[in-house]
């Protein structure tokens, strides 16, 4: 069963990492190195927060 609360993050996060992309892509379609590094913490934070999910360190999803 998919719960809504799930969704509704996950489409969130998908809608801001596009807009983030597309940001820091608006010219020329060239990355800076400051750029590519703030998209790199961009993930790296995505990828600590679902793991504090997973261990429970991290409870921002309620419910799943």
């Amino acid at each position: 069963m998919v719960q809504g609360s799930i969704v509704a993050i996950a489409a969130g996060l998908l809608t801001l990492s596009t807009v983030l992309r597309f940001t820091l892509l608006r010219t020329d379609l060239v990355l800076t190195d400051a750029e590519s590094d703030a998209l790199l913490a961009a993930y790296l934070a995505f990828v600590a927060w679902v793991a504090g999910e997973t261990v429970g360190l991290v409870v921002l999803v309620v419910g799943a």
